[in-house]
């Protein structure tokens, strides 16, 4: 899929992104690190960022605030070793991972928003949206969703 010419930049983008996150997490579970795995199933989003430093892309993966603290440096290291791994194969010239926290949807209501969320409400109307075994949040984005459908088809 990756070698169809019809895809625009930001598509093969998108795609070698979705591909990088799913190598990393099917290797974790089959090198017998299920924890690690587990944690990957807390990123929201995943994309390609260009970094001038370095001259290259870098996987980028958002998780909740919540969650966040879960990806250590000594893990986040882990997980840029599977995807130079990966990405070397393939010939991908991603070599770096970065982590950031997702932003929350704002607007006008703010306010109402925070209360809500003091007083332990979250936000539901995300697809997917439901809290984890571990007490973070985990939703499923709309776009991931057609990514992943178009990632899987033959």
């Amino acid at each position: 899929m990756l070698s169809d010419r019809s895809l625009n930049n930001d598509q093969r983008d998108d795609l070698v992104a979705e591909m990088l996150v799913a190598y990393i997490s099917v290797l974790l579970v089959r090198r017998g690190d299920a924890a690690t795995a587990r944690l990957m199933l807390l990123v929201e989003r995943w994309k390609l960022e260009w970094d001038n430093e370095a001259n290259e892309k870098d996987l980028q993966l958002e998780v909740d605030p919540a969650n966040r603290n879960h990806f250590t440096d000594d893990l986040i290291a882990k997980l840029k070793d599977l995807c130079s791994e990966a990405a070397e194969r393939f010939g991908l010239g991603v070599n770096w991972i970065v982590v950031k926290e997702t932003l929350p949807v704002v607007g006008p209501g703010w306010r109402e928003l925070v209360e809500r969320e003091i007083s332990g409400e979250r936000p539901t109307s995300l697809v997917g949206c439901k809290q984890d075994r571990g007490g973070g949040w985990k939703t499923t984005w709309p776009s991931q969703t057609k990514a992943s459908s178009a990632f899987t088809e033959p």
